[in-house]
């Protein structure tokens, strides 16, 4: 390698897990499916006329991808 040639160097976090769609889902089922993919859930709750317990949204849109340590935040009914 000469002085002037470049190096390049890639730091992975290792295989990323693409996020599904957990809205409209139950709690229950959003962890069944969260647990399956690898996926590390935590919860927020927001006053909301849906089902107790409906997932209302969630911090990375469906399809994005996230490294596997990576925490996602549901906001659920409550």
């Amino acid at each position: 390698m000469n002085r002037t040639d470049v190096l390049v160097i890639t730091i992975s976090l290792g295989q990323a897990i693409k996020i599904p769609d957990f809205t409209g889902m139950s709690k229950t089922e959003a962890v069944e499916v969260a647990n399956n993919l690898g996926i590390q859930l935590q919860y927020k709750s927001e006053v909301s006329k849906k089902t107790e317990d409906t997932v209302l949204g969630q911090d990375f849109g469906p399809g994005s991808e996230i490294p596997k340590n990576q925490l996602v935040t549901l906001t659920v009914a409550a």
